[in-house]
């Protein structure tokens, strides 16, 4: 009976310690699936944080923020007015990139490591920060995303926000991609991605930027909740001796380490940081085995009892069946199973981290006195600069604004007024591009001296940079002291001016605006009076613009209209083509077609082309409209020749900008093989504002284009640079007369003459000739007897939507149809209304 009962307790110890390791093995599993889960978000984190950062690359606004600051930024004689603005708009844009990727914070650094603004993210909602410096001290500026303006910072900065830049990495690995660094802030694991930007010439870096996710108490909470596991993060260097390494990667199920209290079984992943080593730590209560353990034990109890019972009364029948054998095959088993070892070796990991960390620091020591040491040169030098420009010996930007600012703050003490005025030389850079900027520095200095000649000693002229200068200008009746100085400025330029053996004609746009009518401070005062220069420019030029309230309300409403064209380019529903057909004299055939782009805004309704094609080509919103227009139109071209309609070709118009600003012949390359569009069939139609701006390379182009067998029209011929001598040169094959000359047809006597010039001129050049305008039939029998090939206007159709046009052609086609009556009786209805044909 001992013996039995002895046999069974060791079984019973079996089954104690294999419901224990067996917890102990599906423990492990679950906290291996968590630790996986952790890696997954870590590198998921590690992925999002280094693409959140890929748009510093490539948005041009936050680089010319950049370069602005970085060429303009002194501590000493900070410019506030210009500076905290641009540091406003990076603000604006890293707190949209901070809320689109669900960060915590967005830091920018200048080329010196000093931060320009950033973005945390608080309880109340996302904070904006810039830093401004005041007397050579620094100032933070802070907002809630929710408010307007922004307000002082009077506390110490966001803890977890440096606002000197702290390398982590070397410049060799920046330079190849984005980084990763972690460091701790507040028992919280702070991920952060690095990203650098190097001047592609002098291989320095001129930006940082980076982007931050906090990984506290509510991550790990979640995380525990979806795992029903306790997860946690700790910095105790407690659990430094059983700990793994993230960086070695996650061990197999039964290679985890797990360490036993008498409540709870613990693991533990390490992460290096750049404050120390921090633990992911998981642990699991034992009270669920205690309590298993505790039933088990009860019940082997009762069975023990049961056993010895039964033994004693069967004591008789075992002893004759022989107890020897059974006894030793139980205790053979028993030594079996006392003969197993189920403890897990001890794994330690100590490895090289505290050597890599402070190898680490002494690296980061190093770079920062390398950087404090470029700090202090790059001051000495911007002390040593004067206050003047160096080529003209004009004042330069700022010694005048502390001038403004003197200025200022005599008007508010006597109750004078000040001017300031913004002058910008026209068609400077056409000086710069086409006679060379020896011959554009040689003109500024000139201007300079005609300049220095009007302003009056007791006021300032200064350049502030290109082709731009600032007057400020006092007294009691300084508006009418203004436009007398503004009038006398321009007639400095009535006179050519001798550069390099060039006559140079030039004139000047001016913008004034004037205190305190127009504003308070000098950074106000300045903005306006460039808005109103830049109102001079849209007015033509060669004049001066006094800034005024209706003046903002329109700039106002031109930048309303230009973000509706780009949300109309992004919708990609709200532009459409329609299509005027060309008939031939000869056979009053339809020869081609003109494709005339509309926008239907669901803010302005039908806008005509002149209401928003200026704004587009000035913002350069023309591009990505052009190349549109251009491939629906290719599209809509060859789809009538496969459904068997007969045009001989297609016109459609390029404006300067895509001529200029982009790659054309390899657009085109790329619209005719994707669209199928036959090269021969399709002709661009351009200014010739676009051929006077640039002849050589306006011709280098045109040469191009032309050699892929696309026709070449110059659009309203006659109205703007007309040249003999580019005709001449000219690859073009099609001359349009423009409506102006049209108009008044056969009666107005110089109408006619220049008509038959025109005609005569391309028959000379054997160039097809096209009339647009054409509105009646004495019109039409004129251009006819002039022998003008081609007729474009309402005399025959206006410009139609793509299914009415097919209408059209089957009607001009003779396959007339139910559809095709339908279509004349609706023209016919619209005759006198165009806009109900849209």
């Amino acid at each position: 009976v001992v013996s039995i009962l002895f046999a069974l307790s060791a079984l019973g110890i079996y089954f104690d310690h294999f419901l224990k390791e067996n917890y102990r093995a599906g423990t492990q599993q679950r906290m291996r699936h968590s630790f996986e889960r952790f890696d997954y978000d870590l590198k998921e984190l590690r992925a999002q944080l280094k693409e959140g950062i890929e748009f510093v690359k490539t948005e041009e606004t936050i680089l010319a923020s950049i370069d602005l600051i970085n060429k303009y930024q002194n501590k000493e004689r900070y410019n506030a007015a210009l500076l905290d603005e641009e540091k406003k708009l990076i603000a604006a844009e890293l707190l949209d990139r901070v809320k689109l990727s669900f960060n915590s914070e967005i830091v920018l650094y200048d080329k010196n490591g000093e931060a320009l603004a950033f973005v945390t993210r608080e309880t109340e909602g996302y904070r904006q920060f810039f830093l401004s410096f005041r007397e050579g001290r620094r100032e933070l500026h802070t907002r809630l995303e929710q408010e307007a303006i922004y307000r002082p910072w009077h506390s110490t900065p966001p803890l977890h926000v440096a606002l000197e830049h702290r390398p982590s990495f070397t410049m060799e690995a920046l330079r190849r991609e984005s980084q990763i660094a972690y460091h701790l802030d507040q028992g919280r694991l702070v991920v952060t991605s690095h990203q650098s930007l190097f001047d592609p010439l002098s291989g320095e870096p001129f930006a940082h930027i980076e982007l931050t996710r906090f990984l506290d108490t509510g991550y790990f909470q979640e995380l525990s909740r979806k795992f029903d596991i306790s997860l946690r993060f700790s910095t105790d260097p407690w659990h430094a001796a059983y700990a793994w390494s993230a960086s070695a990667g996650l061990p197999d199920s039964g290679a985890l380490d797990l360490i036993q209290t008498g409540n709870e079984f613990i693991a533990a992943m390490a992460i290096a940081t750049r404050d120390g080593e921090a633990y992911v730590v998981v642990s699991l209560d034992k009270s669920a085995l205690k309590g298993v353990l505790t039933k088990n034990r009860e019940r082997f109890l009762l069975l023990l009892l049961l056993v010895a019972t039964i033994a004693l009364l069967a004591i008789r029948f075992i002893l004759h069946r022989g107890l020897a054998r059974p006894l030793e095959a139980l205790m053979l088993q028993i030594r079996r199973i006392e003969a197993r070892d189920y403890r897990d070796a001890l794994a330690v990991h100590t490895g090289d981290e505290l050597q890599a960390i402070s190898s680490n620091i002494n690296q980061l020591a190093s770079a920062v006195r390398t950087r404090e040491a470029s700090l202090e040169e790059s001051r000495r030098e911007l002390e040593f600069l004067s206050n003047h420009d160096v080529l003209t010996e004009l004042p330069n930007r700022r010694f005048f604004e502390r001038r403004l600012e003197q200025a200022l703050q005599n008007g508010r003490q006597r109750g004078s007024q000040v001017a300031v005025f913004f002058l910008d030389l026209d068609e400077f850079k056409q000086v710069n591009d086409t006679l060379g900027h020896n011959v554009g520095d040689e003109l500024l200095k000139q201007v300079s001296a005609r300049l220095r000649a009007r302003v009056g000693t007791r006021d300032c002229l200064a350049r502030i940079g290109g082709d731009e200068f600032n007057i400020v200008l006092e007294g009691h009746q300084v508006h009418q002291e203004a436009e007398r100085l503004a009038r006398e400025i321009l007639g400095i330029f009535h006179a050519p001016i001798y550069c390099g053996g060039n006559a140079i004609h030039t004139s000047a746009s001016i913008g004034i605006a004037c205190f305190p009518r127009d504003g308070a401070d000098s950074v106000t005062l300045i903005k306006h009076a460039d808005l109103a220069m830049y109102e001079t420019k849209d007015q033509g030029r060669n004049y001066f613009t006094f800034f005024d309230r209706q003046l903002a309300e329109r700039l106002r409403e031109r930048t309303e209209k230009v973000q509706a064209i780009k949300q109309a380019l992004a919708a990609g529903d709200e532009f459409f083509l329609q299509y005027q057909p060309k008939v031939s004299t000869r056979d009053r055939r339809i020869s081609g077609m003109e494709a005339l782009i509309r926008w239907h805004s669901p803010l302005y309704g039908l806008v005509p082309p002149d209401g928003f094609i200026p704004l587009a080509e000035k913002s350069g919103l023309i591009l990505a409209i052009g190349e549109w227009a251009l491939y629906q139109a290719c599209r809509d071209f060859v789809r009538l020749q496969r459904d068997g309609y007969a045009v001989g070709h297609l016109s459609v118009n390029l404006s300067t900008l895509q001529l200029t600003g982009s790659d054309i012949p390899a657009t085109l390359e790329s619209c005719l093989r994707h669209t199928g569009m036959p090269a021969g069939c399709l002709e661009l139609e351009i200014t010739e504002s676009y051929i006077a701006t640039d002849v050589a390379t306006a011709l280098k182009t045109l040469r191009a284009i032309r050699a892929m067998g696309i026709g070449l029209a110059i659009d309203d011929f006659g109205t703007g640079y007309s040249s003999i001598s580019y005709l001449k040169q000219l690859p073009v094959t099609r001359l349009k007369i423009d409506k102006a000359f049209v108009t008044h047809l056969p009666f107005n006597a110089s109408d006619v003459e220049i008509i038959r010039f025109i005609i005569g001129l391309a028959k000379c050049f054997e160039l097809s000739v096209t009339a647009e305008g054409v509105e009646n039939a004495e019109q039409l029998r004129f251009l006819e007897a002039q022998a003008c090939d081609e007729i474009q206007g309402y005399v025959f159709s206006r410009p139609l939507p793509f299914e009415d046009l097919k209408v059209y052609l089957e009607h001009k086609s003779g396959k007339g149809t139910e559809k095709t009556a339908a279509m004349r009786k609706r023209l016919a209805l619209v005759k006198d209304n165009p806009e109900d044909l849209s």
